[in-house]
């Protein structure tokens, strides 16, 4: 959103002559961070023809989402010969170089004084993009690429024809473990809940709120221990689908006894332990807008996962409830999750999905 600010709010005030080509602008339209008008938005494209617009426009706005990762319709859009303004990153000012093979901004006042400077040099301007693109078509192409992956990988895979130790392993590893299974359980209903959001809702007697249908998370993880490694730190991380209904606290509790999916749609869930492992208090403002940082909620489970990769306590997985006294509902996203029109439909939605993230330290 940062590089929308940036390089399109600045332009859209202003009332340049702007075309936005693509599908679900108008959809996600409360997403964006500031009002765009409807004439700017010319709709979806053919793939065949957007190199035709990429060549066609004056200047194309190269919009970023991280500062270390260059988008591929950056490429895409050099690679067709267009002259391509974007925001001024490591990753850009790594793989080209500025005002040779692209023009850059780093604020919003910047991009209306190059926008203005290459609008009247057409020459410059045709120059610098003619310059990207031979960039483009000589270092970033897939064959490019995939050169320099096997020339980074030879001396590894001659190395191991010849049994030769190659590296040493590292002092740290991370890994992300998605819920092999992960449902809610209707507490009145007895019923299994087959939804794309795993939902906590708790009512008291009589309350009206949509709350009312009771409901509980389970979460099955499977975790394994890596070999002359050690568990060092370890933790839940569930994103808020929708937002939740007053500000409920959840409690964390480690299941007993084996239970199947099966008998969740039975209605029969299993023993819990008498004490929750931890507890979430949700209590950040919703966001409907990316990153969506604010959604995220997150339990240390160290001493959990420590004592289900040893042994001492068998992983029958996670049960999610709200803490009484407090009404209220939660909705996060299931790995069956795909979007909503709060969220939008994110390109990369598993980066949503519910998980355990586990460093492994290694032993001495």
């Amino acid at each position: 959103m940062a590089s929308l600010k940036t390089l399109l709010q600045p332009l859209v005030a202003r009332d340049y002559d702007i075309a936005i080509w693509g599908s679900g602008w108008k959809e996600h339209f409360h997403q964006l961070p500031f009002p765009i008008p409807e004439k700017y938005l010319r709709g979806p494209v053919s793939y065949e023809d957007i190199p035709k617009i990429y060549s066609s426009a004056k200047i194309n706005l190269a919009i970023q989402n991280e500062p270390v990762l260059i988008t591929r319709r950056t490429f895409e859009c050099m690679g067709s010969g267009g002259f391509v303004l974007t925001i001024n990153t490591p990753a850009i000012r790594k793989h080209f170089a500025i005002d040779r093979h692209v023009a850059v901004s780093t604020n919003r006042t910047e991009t209306l004084q190059q926008v203005d400077r290459y609008l009247h040099n057409p020459e410059r301007r045709l120059h610098i993009a003619a310059n990207g693109q031979k960039e483009t078509h000589d270092h970033h192409t897939y064959a490019a690429r995939i050169r320099e992956m096997v020339e980074k990988i030879q001396p590894y895979v001659e190395a191991k024809k010849e049994n030769k130790i190659i590296f040493s392993p590292p002092q740290k590893i991370q890994k992300e473990v998605f819920p092999e299974v992960n449902f809610s359980l209707s507490k009145k209903k007895k019923s299994y809940i087959n939804d794309v959001d795993l939902s906590a809702k708790r009512s008291s007697s009589g309350s009206r709120s949509h709350a009312a249908d009771d409901a509980g998370i389970y979460l099955l993880f499977k975790v394994a221990e890596e070999a002359l490694y050690e568990v060092t730190f370890a933790q839940l991380k569930l994103f808020a689908s929708i937002p939740p209904s007053g500000e409920p606290v959840l409690n964390v509790y480690a299941i007993e006894l084996p239970w199947s999916v099966q008998s969740l749609r039975c209605g029969r869930g299993p023993a819990i332990s008498k004490n929750p492992v931890g507890t979430i208090a949700i209590n950040k403002p919703f966001q409907t807008t990316y990153p969506w940082n604010g959604n995220w909620y997150t339990l240390d489970l160290t001493s959990l996962v420590k004592n289900w990769i040893s042994g001492k306590q068998m992983n029958y997985g996670l049960y999610l409830d709200i803490a009484p006294p407090k009404d209220g509902a939660v909705y996060f996203t299931s790995t069956r999750w795909r979007g909503n029109p709060y969220i939008g439909h994110f390109e990369y939605y598993v980066r949503l999905h519910p998980r355990l993230e586990i460093e492994y330290s290694k032993m001495v």
